[in-house]
């Protein structure tokens, strides 16, 4: 019997089970009990499957990492400040005032963007003073012990590094010291993008076999209105070796969804499609998923990272997709998916980090409706011993009710004047913080959904003065869980009020992060101008 065992034989033992198991072998026996109660490593790991985080890159006995009692004490020091909702925060040090104007403060040609790697980063370009200001959240939040805004990671690069054209689009990805520039050529359709080290942008990054890569469209392009920008490229993802975007060239039909080996070099996937506004993420090393506005489906498709993509049949031969997930119908057509960060430690001594394998795809369904869909699912639906109880037939096509109503969180479109801003919403890991915006008091709150499948049960635990939210009640029956008596939304972790809008002041982008959220503020956003460019971050 397991009871008869050492208590360091029964540890051993324990620390090899599901936090599931942990939790009914506490309620075996009293000793059970008092073994995962007091061993520092079940704890830990108790913990990191509450907070949807995963241990740091180093093991548990690495050297050169924090001990492990000490990380136990950071993750719960974290778990508390969250759920209290005692957040630090970065200040306007990152957002800069357009109007009324600055002295000494030009910002016509601003442009700010979102940066998706391993984790969220923000970028404002600023011709006038020549340089870009790139700005992410201290890989540690306030645990580190400092408290203002000089723990925040920031670089400042001049522009002056790339001559010639101007910049059309810029990402980073800290976890591999990445900054990608892209700069579109004024006498053709190419667009050339530059791999550099973002601690010394003036040299290539050291991974790159290629430092600069000539990219330009593969079908022959009709000539836009000479008012029209040249080729673009948008919406960037990093993902270790693979980068994926948007290649479009502006007033055309040209507009095609690409996957990148950046280091080798080459393209692995390409997909040509003559809607601009289809949207995609990148769903792991091998798949991407792609949502239209012009259907009501998710479709998968695989590549191989380790193969070039055939540029020579690319313009005759569609790839097929792998997997067609319908979703639900609704009033509002315009699906849409957000780009994403599959989570990867900003540093290599990050004690804890948001698990890679809890992360979701956000679907927006129209303009106030969204669909939280668990990695895991898609996953599941992917995998060869995947059953249904009606088979899937040869287009490989899976109904709503098949794999919707269980495996994912559907939230409608609110029945009053507030706005749930979902298009301007981005998740990391298995959370993602929505804006909750009220038009008349130009205030709003923030509301934390959490996927991962203990933080339901944790966010009963809230305090009920969210039962203001009642009239979402029907919209979490997509995971068979309904608001309970006292008016607690299962799965909200965090709900508050952080960010009050000032005069004609749009509200911000929210990215979510492995400590908390960050507020952006773009040139322009539902349909009214920004005061401000920037971010300012939320941490614990």
């Amino acid at each position: 019997m397991l009871i008869a065992l050492s208590e360091e034989l029964l540890t051993a033992i324990l620390s090899v089970c599901e936090v599931s198991d942990l939790l009914i072998c506490k309620r075996v026996c009293r000793r059970m009990e008092h073994v995962v109660r007091t061993d520092t490593f079940l704890q830990y790991k108790i913990e990191l499957a509450i907070n949807g985080m995963a241990d740091g890159r180093r093991g548990p006995d690495s050297p050169g990492g924090l001990p492990l009692p000490e990380r136990l004490e950071l993750l719960r020091k974290h778990n508390a400040r969250f759920r209290n909702g005692t957040f630090l925060d970065s200040g306007y040090q990152y957002s800069w005032q357009r109007w009324p104007q600055v002295a000494n403060m030009p910002t016509e040609g601003w442009d700010t963007h979102l940066a998706f790697g391993g984790s969220i980063s923000y970028v404002v370009v600023k011709p006038p003073q020549n340089e870009m200001s790139i700005c992410a959240p201290p890989f540690m939040g306030g645990l580190s012990g400092e408290t203002s805004s000089d723990s925040m990671q920031h670089w400042r690069i001049p522009l002056s590094i790339f001559p010639s054209d101007p910049i059309g689009s810029v990402s980073v990805d800290i976890s591999q010291e990445l900054l990608l520039i892209c700069q579109p050529v004024s006498t053709n359709w190419d667009i050339m993008v530059h791999f550099r080290r973002l601690n010394q942008p003036e040299n290539p990054h050291d991974a790159a076999r290629q430092p600069v890569l000539c990219v330009s469209p593969t079908q022959r392009v009709i000539s836009p209105p000479p008012d029209q920008p040249r080729t673009t490229i948008s919406h960037i993802q990093i993902h270790g070796r693979l980068v994926a975007w948007v290649l479009c060239v502006p007033g055309t039909t040209y507009y095609a969804i690409e996957v990148w080996d950046w280091q080798a070099g080459h393209v692995v996937w390409r997909y040509h499609t003559t809607h601009y506004k289809e949207t995609f993420t990148l769903l792991d090393a091998s798949h991407v998923v792609l949502a239209s506005p012009l259907s009501n489906n998710l479709l998968v498709y695989a590549f191989n990272p380790d193969k070039e993509f055939a540029t020579a049949d690319s313009t005759s031969v569609q790839q097929e997709y792998v997997l067609n997930l319908v979703m639900p119908s609704c009033q509002d057509p315009g699906s849409e998916i957000q780009e994403s960060s599959i989570p990867v430690p900003a540093a290599a001594n990050a004690p804890f980090w948001s698990d890679p394998a809890l992360r979701m795809v956000l679907v927006t369904l129209g303009d106030n409706s969204a669909l939280f869909i668990p990695y895991t699912t898609i996953q599941s639906l992917l995998s060869p011993a995947h059953a249904t109880p009606e088979p899937i037939h040869e287009m490989r096509m899976v109904s709503w009710d098949l794999w919707g109503p269980r495996g994912s969180l559907r939230i409608p479109a609110s029945a009053n004047r507030r706005t749930w801003s979902y298009r301007q919403c981005y998740s990391y890991g298995s959370r993602v913080a929505v804006f909750l915006f009220d038009d008349e008091r130009e205030s709003g709150n923030i509301i934390m959904y959490d996927l991962n499948p203990w933080a339901a049960r944790y966010a009963r635990h809230m305090p009920p003065e969210i039962g203001e939210l009642a009239h979402h009640k029907t919209g979490l029956g997509c995971l068979e869980l309904e608001e309970d008596a006292d008016g607690i939304l299962p799965h909200v972790v965090f709900h508050g009020s952080y960010i009050r809008l000032g005069l004609d002041q749009a509200p911000p982008i929210l990215a979510t992060d492995h400590m908390g959220f960050t507020a952006v503020y773009a040139r322009q956003l539902a349909n009214r101008a920004c005061r401000f460019l920037g971010s300012t971050s939320y941490y614990t």
